[in-house]
């Protein structure tokens, strides 16, 4: 294996000059990297005092423990004095030590990763009924401009509506059913994928699509 060797010579004038230079941009970003820290210039920062406000790193260094990564307890545990005071619905607001208990007990018992197992398989299956037809769709719609022409504004028209506004259709027709479900879930996974798919195509060279033919 061949070794790429090189030298410095630290007492040549282009030396002292990138040293320097270097030097002078390390001092310039320490000194940004401590503008950021302080919340931005002294202009920026007395207005927000002036406000009454504090800065975005005061209102950090309230919520961090000193030199911890990690956030204050103290908002959960007023959040369970709170619910064993009466001041807030357990029914509504439970507290975290039920939470956390209630999540343990899942877990152990199997019961969270039944659950788990059936949200993906419901995931994958409504990801896949949207990515054939959808596929399907946008390689049609760029390759035929007639198919482009009738299904174009028909999906540019669905594609900014959420899944779950077409769940009341979907129920009417198919009930609370599992397909019902699937379906709701692959409705704008299948817009999307149409979308983009067509876009593809129509973004490729037409000599290249004339040599896939």
């Amino acid at each position: 294996m061949a070794l790429l060797t090189s030298q410095v010579e630290r007492e040549s004038e282009s030396f002292a000059q990138r040293r320097d230079r270097m030097e002078a941009l390390v001092a310039e970003l320490r000194d940004r990297t401590g503008q950021v820290g302080r919340g931005g210039g002294e202009k920026v920062v007395e207005r927000h005092r002036s406000r009454g406000k504090m800065t975005a790193r005061e209102r950090v260094d309230r919520l961090v423990d000193p030199g911890s990564a990690f956030l204050e307890l103290g908002a959960l545990a007023a959040w369970e004095l709170l619910v064993h005071a009466g001041f807030l619905r357990a029914a509504f607001f439970p507290p975290p030590t039920n939470i956390v208990s209630t999540l343990l007990g899942l877990a152990v018992g199997g019961d969270l990763w039944l659950h788990a197992g059936t949200t993906l398989g419901r995931l994958i299956a409504s990801f896949l009924m949207a990515l054939i037809p959808g596929t399907a769709l946008g390689l049609a719609m760029g390759w035929w401009m007639g198919m482009r022409t009738a299904a174009d504004p028909l999906v540019r028209l669905l594609f900014p509506i959420p899944s779950i506004a077409f769940f009341p259709v979907v129920i009417f027709y198919l009930g609370l059913s599992e397909w019902g479900l699937l379906l709701t879930a692959a409705i704008t996974p299948f817009l999307l994928i149409a979308v983009q798919s067509a876009s593809a195509v129509e973004s490729l060279e037409r000599t290249l699509l004339e040599a896939g033919r």
